[in-house]
């Protein structure tokens, strides 16, 4: 079934637990930066196992699609290629395991600056928590707005970044439920 379906399909309860009990992230981050995004995956979430896997990232040129070109260190030497690797997160926390207090909405906003900080990407699928401006800085929308236009796609589908944002105001919720026993 498709996600968003689920998403929608979910009682409220359900889908707070989603995000605020357990951790569903597939994060696109440059394999140069492996250790570090490790420690960070720790850091923010503390859950094992992890899932780390290769891909590679083509340099297209620039706004030839809606992942930007990779960064001049994040090349591999006589490619048009950079190496990056799928960073999953599949779990419950620690601390939401040991029934501590652990705040989803900080530590999926802080996994998300490191990802942009690095020129890395967030599946469209999971839960973003990135705001329109934030969206926009991690993905070249250049061709997809202009095709938006050239085809009058705007006010009759929704904006890709509408697709993916959560439908439930996740601030608010994250702190609704931020509790061990809430």
């Amino acid at each position: 079934p498709k996600p968003a379906f689920m998403k929608l399909t979910t009682t409220p309860v359900v889908r707070a637990m989603t995000f605020t009990k357990q951790v569903f992230q597939d994060i696109v981050l440059p394999i140069n930066k492996l250790e570090e995004q490790i420690d960070k995956s720790e850091e923010f979430f503390d859950t094992y196992p992890i899932l780390v896997y290769p891909c590679r990232i083509y340099d297209h040129g620039e706004h030839r699609g809606q992942l930007r070109p990779p960064r001049p260190d994040q090349m591999v030497p006589g490619t048009k290629y950079g190496m990056f690797n799928d960073l999953g997160v599949y779990g419950v926390p620690r601390a939401v395991r040991e029934r501590k207090r652990w705040d989803a909405v900080t530590a999926m906003r802080n996994m998300e600056a490191y990802t942009r900080s690095v020129g890395g990407y967030h599946f469209m699928y999971a839960d973003t928590f990135l705001s329109r401006e934030e969206f926009e800085e991690m993905f070249d929308l250049t061709a997809y707005e202009i095709v938006r236009k050239k085809y009058q796609a705007e006010g009759a589908f929704p904006h890709v970044y509408e697709k993916t944002k959560p439908e439930i105001d996740i601030v608010a919720v994250g702190k609704a439920y931020m509790d061990p026993l809430s």
